[in-house]
């Protein structure tokens, strides 16, 4: 995170507040910030650069979002997913998050 905003982590349509001195503060301050605010799911932990085309990376979270989310493959390309087809993509990969 050292060269990387918290705003990134912050889905623009959702609209979730940004504690505004949070830029202020250690690193890792931020990243627990980050850890338990963030609205994006992240699926790449111990993956190497070698994954599935088909396989996600990371996806939006899917609250607030009734009609399907963004999720980034492997390969890095994004797609629009409507909600069913991304449930079934990500649906275990986010259970086992947490």
């Amino acid at each position: 995170m050292d060269d990387v905003n918290v705003r990134v982590f912050v889905d623009p349509q959702r609209g979730a507040a940004i504690p505004p001195d949070l830029d202020q503060q250690p690193k890792a301050q931020q990243a627990t910030w980050v850890d338990q605010n963030s609205d994006y799911l992240y699926f790449g932990r111990g993956k190497k650069n070698t994954m599935g085309p088909d396989q996600p990376l990371a996806a939006q979270k899917p609250e607030g979002h009734p009609d399907g989310i963004n999720i980034v493959f492997g390969d890095g390309h994004v797609e629009f997913v409507p909600m069913a087809r991304a449930m079934e993509l990500i649906g275990d990969k986010q259970r086992q998050r947490s």
